[in-house]
């Protein structure tokens, strides 16, 4: 039996940036970030994306927390895409 095989591992440098657009608290937030580090994985003929946010112990709460948010609402796009059947980013766990 085979164990996981790393297919791919991608520095920041050479990833796109994605862009996602939310509301809070009544306004319209537009963000772009890029992953810091993306890990594709596969296990059994399937495919993982583990996109890693290294963050640093010297960021500041608010750009961790809006780091994250974009996650959440990247994610949220990207699962919506991909019940409508139209090409998406997932599926992706953020490490």
């Amino acid at each position: 039996m085979k164990g996981i095989e790393l297919v791919d591992c991608i520095l920041e440098d050479e990833l796109p940036q994605h862009a996602v657009t939310y509301e809070e608290s009544g306004r319209v937030v537009k963000v772009a970030f890029r992953h810091d580090l993306l890990l594709t994985l596969k296990y059994q003929g399937r495919f993982l994306r583990l996109p890693v946010e290294a963050g640093q112990s010297t960021e500041r709460g608010k750009i961790v927390e809006a780091k994250l948010k974009a996650y959440f609402y990247f994610w949220l796009q990207e699962r919506e895409k991909t019940q409508r059947g139209e090409p998406s980013s997932g599926p992706f766990r953020v490490l």
